[in-house]
C-alpha cells in the first residue's frame, strides 16, 4: 500500500498487457516533479489460504505448489519519457525482498522481541531498493516477475538539483512509549518532502554524541519506531531525504 499510495499525478497508459497473466497488473504516472512511476504486481488468487481453523499453516503445500508456477518474464518498451538523461531507481517485495514475516520465521517466531530481534525485523519492513539512480542504459525494461512479488521503477531526471543536499524535513511528532518489560522506545513523524517520490533515512544523537543512522533501509514512509538504546537519556534526531 505504500507503493501505491505514491502513484500519483498523471496516469501514464500502459499497453499490450498479456490476457494469460491476468494476475499481473501495472500501472504507470507521471509525478508533479516529473518522475515517471511504474508499478508492476503479481497477485495470483489462491483462494483461501487455511486449510481449516485449527491449521497452523498460513497456505497449504498444494497452494504452495501452484503459486510457484505463476511467475511472468515482463518485457515493457519506454517511449515518450520526456525526460532528460534519466535514471532508474527500483524498489522490490517479494519472498527475498522485504518480507518481515519470513524473518520472523527465521527468528524461531518469537512471540516477544528484545531490541536485536526488532532490528532485525526492520531491515525488512521496507520495500528493498536494488537499483538506485542508475543510467537508464535501455528503453525496455525486462525482468522476472515472482508470483506474489512487487516492483516499482521510478525514472527521475539526472538533473545536478537533484544531487544537491535538501534542508532536512522538519519533525512533526515525537510519542514515547513503553513496552512489556519496560523497554522504551519512540515514533517519529517528519514532514513530506516535494511532490515527487523520495525515501528518508533518521538519525539520532544519544546524550551529545555524534548522529548515527538509525534506519537500517531508506524509508518511504513518514515516520519510523525506534527502539532506544537502554542507556541513552539525550536523544536529538534528524531526517535526510534519499532522492529516488
Amino acid at each position: 500500500m505504500t507503493l501505491l499510495a505514491h502513484m500519483q499525478g498523471q496516469r501514464l497508459p500502459v499497453e499490450g498487457l498479456a490476457s494469460e497473466r491476468d494476475y499481473v497488473s501495472v500501472l504507470a504516472s507521471r509525478l508533479d516533479n516529473g518522475q515517471v512511476a511504474i508499478l508492476f504486481a503479481s497477485l495470483p488468487d489462491l483462494g483461501p489460504v487455511r486449510s481449516g481453523a485449527d491449521s497452523d499453516h498460513p497456505i497449504t503445500p498444494l497452494q504452495l505448489q501452484d503459486l510457484s508456477k505463476q511467475g511472468a518474464h515482463i518485457s515493457l518498451s519506454l517511449s515518450n519519457l520526456g525526460i532528460a538523461n534519466p535514471v532508474l531507481s527500483e524498489l522490490r517485495i517479494d519472498r527475498q525482498h522485504a518480507n518481515p514475516y519470513g524473518r520472523w520465521q527465521d527468528l524461531g517466531q518469537p512471540e516477544s522481541g528484545d531490541a536485536d530481534t526488532y532490528a532485525a525485523l526492520a531491515s525488512d519492513m521496507e520495500p528493498a531498493v536494488l537499483q538506485h539512480r542508475q543510467a537508464l542504459a535501455s528503453h525496455t525494461l525486462a525482468f522476472p516477475l515472482p508470483p506474489a512479488a512487487v516492483r516499482m521503477f521510478i525514472i527521475s531526471p539526472s538533473d545536478p538539483t537533484e544531487a544537491r543536499t535538501p534542508e532536512p524535513p522538519v519533525i512533526t511528532a515525537i510519542t514515547p512509549y513503553r513496552g512489556l518489560n519496560g523497554e522504551r522506545s519512540a515514533f517519529i513523524r517528519w514532514q513530506q518532502h516535494g511532490t515527487g517520490i523520495v525515501a528518508y533515512h533518521l538519525w539520532a544523537s544519544h546524550d551529545g554524541g555524534a548522529y548515527k543512522r538509525i534506519t537500517p533501509q531508506p524509508v518511504l514512509d513518514l515516520g519510523f519506531l525506534y527502539m532506544i538504546p537502554e542507556d541513552a537519556e539525550e536523544i536529538h534526531y534528524r531526517v535526510e531525504v534519499v532522492a529516488l
